[in-house]
Formats: structure tokens, C-alpha cells, sequence
């Protein structure tokens, strides 16, 4: 069983490709999450940055997205 505790999250909008820049791809909007896990294998904290999920994300599909990552 794995306990997540989320400490801080940020949304960060993206950007689209700068047609003055040959190559230049943009950006996605990410959302910057740290936060702590416990399994029995102890206890890490880490950051991860999620992409794909909208500014208007709620807590639970934050919390859906980081379990993901670390399951």
C-alpha cells in the first residue's frame, strides 16, 4: 500500500511555437508537484511534472496523476 502526501502544487501554462524560431516547438501546460510517498520500502519525496492535464485539474486528478507515477 502506498500513503502519497502532495506538499505543493503549480500550474505552469505553456506556450506556443515561436514562428521566429526555426525548431521551436512551444511548450505544453505542466503542473510542477512535490510531494512525499511511503510503502514498505520506506519513505521518498520527490517531484514530478505532469503534463496532459488542464489549469482547471482538480486535487483528485493531481493525486490520480502522481499515484500513477510512482505505482
Amino acid at each position: 500500500m502506498i500513503t502519497l502526501l502532495i506538499h505543493s502544487t503549480e500550474f505552469r501554462p505553456g506556450r506556443l511555437p515561436d514562428p521566429e524560431e526555426p525548431g521551436d516547438t512551444g511548450r505544453p501546460d505542466t503542473w510542477y508537484v512535490r510531494f512525499e510517498w511511503a510503502d514498505d520500502a520506506g519513505t521518498r519525496s520527490s517531484d514530478v511534472v505532469l503534463e496532459g492535464l488542464p489549469e482547471s485539474a482538480s486535487s483528485q486528478e493531481i493525486y490520480d496523476a502522481v499515484m500513477a507515477t510512482i505505482s
